[in-house]
């Protein structure tokens, strides 16, 4: 007998779709990417990103990108806000891609925090769920905000809008 879904199954299933979407989505991207990679030397001009995720698959597939794309060097990654505290602060990135809900403390009760740590940070987050505009504007420090739908093509352009001095792959 079929079961209704209720809120904690259709969230499941949401991020079960979202996780497949954007395995095969980096997937496909990998084969085209290393053909058209741009090449930056010795890390001139790239940004150093710091990746927040619960999800370890999301975040290897993020970082393979974001290294192929040749404009940012991931300098490090956590799988929870607490640890990107710590992590940020003796790492000094450039922009934190920090995911929003996570277990434990969320990325929005981490933004405060990094901020005060390292004031010169930019935060962009992102979501598989919409992030709500009022919420937005509560939360001082936060850059950008991004589904991780639209993340393969959105971030680069947002971080080139964040970091108009840099070079960005077209």
């Amino acid at each position: 007998m079929d079961r209704p879904l209720g809120p904690c199954h259709k969230d499941d299933y949401i991020l079960l779709f979202s996780s497949l979407f954007l395995s095969s989505a980096f997937s496909q991207l990998d084969r085209t990417m290393e053909q058209h990679s741009t090449s930056f030397p010795n890390d001139a001009g790239r940004v150093r990103l710091f990746l927040v995720d619960d999800s370890r698959a999301v975040l290897d597939a993020i970082k393979k990108w974001l290294t192929l794309s040749g404009a940012v060097e991931v300098v490090g990654m956590a799988l929870s806000a607490a640890d990107a505290v710590e992590q940020v602060a003796a790492l000094k990135p450039d922009v934190v891609l920090l995911d929003v809900r996570m277990p434990g403390k969320t990325g929005l009760d981490a933004v405060d925090e990094l901020k005060a740590r390292q004031p010169e940070v930019r935060i962009v987050l992102m979501s598989h769920y919409p992030i709500d505009d009022a919420i937005l504007k509560q939360t001082s420090g936060v850059h950008a905000s991004l589904s991780k739908a639209e993340l393969l093509d959105r971030l680069l352009p947002t971080l080139a809008q964040i970091f108009p001095d840099r070079r960005f792959p077209a």
